[in-house]
């Protein structure tokens, strides 16, 4: 995965079929809070933190009011910097556990296609 706007890399891929997890943060929350996972290194893994606009390093930015708009942003965004190829594992808490089901359906209807 390259970096993108939201997402900070914190284990590298290993190799091109390294699934990738893609934590994303509470409402109110940023990238901060998986940052402890950094020690704790899954052998076949890579690891991305989300930071919502309007958060954290991302402050400059206006805060999205729709759970749809930031799907559709970081869909967007995991397109751009996820091989197709690699499985992708969405996880989340709170706001974030109910953001990472909107991905399939947002590339279910016409957006990004996932390689099944």
């Amino acid at each position: 995965m390259t970096q993108s706007a939201m997402c900070i890399p914190l284990w590298p891929a290993r190799n091109g079929n390294t699934a990738h997890l893609v934590m994303c943060p509470f409402a109110g929350g940023s990238s901060s809070a998986f940052r402890h996972w950094q020690a704790e290194q899954l052998a076949d893994c890579a690891l991305s933190l989300v930071t919502w606009p309007g958060r954290d390093r991302l402050r400059h930015l206006e805060s999205l009011r729709s759970i749809t708009q930031l799907a559709a942003l970081l869909a967007n965004e995991l397109e751009a910097s996820v091989s197709p190829d690699t499985p992708l594992l969405l996880v989340g808490h709170s706001m974030g556990r109910r953001w990472r089901l909107k991905p399939a359906d947002f590339w279910s209807n016409g957006g990004m296609r996932r390689k099944d």
